[in-house]
């Protein structure tokens, strides 16, 4: 389980506040989120007062546990990642105690897991990522140390369950390392913990219950026409997390592949829509659908391409190699100075005649990178050999995404096409090798209608492709030629 809407983005404020406005501001955001928490174990467990009251014991000595936290963070003014993950992870905690409780009070038998007692990853001293960022935070679950914790905790803590048809409730989003450190599965790992349970209980399906009906042909919040996507592949499914799409967690596919175990993705509030089946061929197969009805009159075509999708913040940094050596030396280093600063690129394109390269970064990350490029080529600057490292933020990558996009003649030219007939300036372009992404960079205030014209332009509701393109090259181009 995951926890209650907009919990984690509450207690990281009460991390940040206490490093920068103090402990009694921090501490009131505290008892306001805790207050909350403990509103919905109130509204929940209404008659049921005995358990309602554990819970909030529970999630009272939390409180404290935190609170104790804020002193310590008030005077140092920053806050380490471990602590952070400490104190964010606990809306899972709080919410697998208050799902278990109520499952007791309708008769079924159930017991809770904090998954930071069983679930054992390797111990990276990363951030926690946003939602939809550019960075990669993946983690690496150690399966044979968390398969030998799980089996120990059902022999000894969940012997109540051993009868009957039990329901566990796990923790999502938090783990520990090898030595017992609390840490997370990074933003929107929920579904990560999902599918590596459901791999270590050899499930036979996952279903991931989000608040929309499965996972669009774009963000519906900026492209009105997106529909769900009924069906897409493993693969798919990875490079739609990657580029952007913050319906699904971008590691999460990994235990799915290894058991070939369908992931179907669904809306909680619309349970009788089948939502989007993610699977090996990327089709609804019957053995899938089992149970689950897949009658779905309304669904995205957008013909080879499966969806559309965007991160809105990226920079970029360019590497001018000058005379000093080959565009292959110029592109080796600089990404070798990335990839030792933690730093992760997200797009790279090259002019080989210029011997120059320019790489795409997460926005928040784009000063340091070009710090840390430009420090790999001092002496190569300093003698003029290498012309100098530039740095431009407030761009936004938008990627179409398919496997039905290799070998199909004239995806790129609908793309570019629908960018120029949007009045859209691109930047870079670069294609994955597997042909199953293209992706272009635009300038960020341009990324709305970029999403829109692209969408429009593969689902056919855009006007002639010839005649609107031609219509807003005249016009775009007109103040040039007049130069």
């Amino acid at each position: 389980v995951a926890e209650v809407k907009g919990m984690t983005d509450k207690l990281i404020s009460v991390v940040e506040m206490a490093t920068s406005q103090g402990e009694k501001a921090a501490k009131a955001e505290l008892d306001a989120a805790v207050e909350a928490q403990c509103d919905v174990v109130r509204d929940l467990l209404q008659g049921h007062d005995a358990v309602a009251e554990e819970i909030m014991a529970s999630i009272g000595k939390d409180h404290q546990n935190i609170e104790a936290l804020l002193r310590s963070l008030a005077l140092l003014k920053v806050a380490p990642n471990t602590l952070m993950e400490y104190v964010a992870g606990m809306g899972e905690i709080w919410s697998a105690q208050i799902m278990c409780g109520y499952l007791k009070t309708c008769g079924v038998p159930t017991a809770w897991i904090n998954a930071r007692d069983v679930l054992i990853v390797e111990a990276k001293d990363t951030a926690l990522g946003a939602k939809g960022g550019a960075t990669d935070m993946k983690m690496d679950p150690i399966y044979d140390i968390t398969q030998a914790k799980l089996e120990n905790w059902w022999q000894t803590q969940g012997t109540d369950v051993h009868k009957g048809t039990p329901i566990l409730v796990i923790t999502g989003f938090v783990a520990s390392t090898p030595t017992g450190v609390p840490t997370t599965l990074k933003r929107s790992g929920s579904d990560f913990s999902a599918t590596i349970f459901a791999q270590l209980l050899r499930a036979s399906r996952v279903t991931l219950w989000k608040n929309v009906d499965g996972v669009f042909s774009a963000d519906p919040g900026v492209v009105h026409d997106a529909l769900p996507v009924s069906a897409m592949s493993y693969d798919e499914a990875i490079e739609l997390a990657y580029f952007g799409g913050q319906v699904l967690h971008p590691s999460a596919m990994a235990p799915c592949m290894d058991m070939n175990m369908p992931l179907f993705v669904r809306n909680v509030f619309n349970p009788s829509f089948p939502g989007t089946i993610i699977n090996r061929s990327g089709f609804v197969e019957t053995d899938d659908s089992a149970g689950v009805s897949m009658n779905v009159p309304l669904t995205a075509s957008l013909g080879p391409v499966k969806a559309v999708t965007a991160i809105s913040r990226i920079a970029m940094v360019d590497i001018e190699g000058g005379s000093w050596a080959s565009v292959s030396q110029v592109a080796a280093r600089t990404m070798l100075a990335l990839n030792d600063a933690g730093l992760k690129v997200v797009l790279v394109t090259q002019a080989s005649s210029e011997h120059s390269i320019s790489v795409a970064v997460d926005e928040a990350q784009g000063r340091h990178a070009a710090k840390v490029v430009q420090a790999a080529f001092e002496l190569e600057i300093a003698r003029g050999q290498v012309s100098g490292v530039r740095h431009a933020e407030g761009y936004s990558m938008l990627t179409i995404i398919g496997d039905g996009m290799r070998g199909f003649v004239g995806t790129s030219a609908k793309l570019l096409g629908a960018l120029a007939r949007g009045g859209v300036n691109v930047v870079a372009v670069a294609q994955g090798s597997s042909e199953r992404n293209v992706t272009v960079v635009v300038e960020r205030p341009a990324l709305g209608n970029a999403l829109q014209s692209v969408h429009a332009e593969f689902a056919g509701t855009a006007s002639a492709f010839r005649e609107s393109v031609n219509d807003a090259l005249e016009d775009l181009n007109a103040p040039y030629r007049r130069r």
